[in-house]
């Protein structure tokens, strides 16, 4: 998705991984989420699902979204977040 910002063009988009429940890192998945502009990357974030967790793609979203947005200011992630939630359910 893209989101704008102070005037410049974010693009916001979402990596799902699954593992086997006998995998050696005892994770279910794991949900990541890129911020670029233009052709770089400028953050990341990850949720991860342990095994004894439910995995929910939106839980995960979220969690790996908020992470992204850590360096961003108050202003800029509540901008985000109002477009993410625009665009998706809550």
């Amino acid at each position: 998705m893209k989101v704008l910002v102070r005037g410049k063009e974010y693009k916001l988009w979402f990596e799902h991984s699954f593992f086997d429940e006998d995998n050696p890192v005892q994770l279910k998945g794991i949900t990541d989420c890129f911020i670029s502009l233009g052709e770089e990357c400028v953050a990341g974030g990850a949720a991860l699902c342990s095994l004894g967790d439910n995995f929910v793609k939106a839980t995960g979203r979220k969690i790996a979204l908020a992470r992204a947005l850590k360096e961003f200011s108050r202003e800029d992630r509540k901008e985000v977040w109002d477009q993410y939630f625009a665009t998706v359910k809550k």
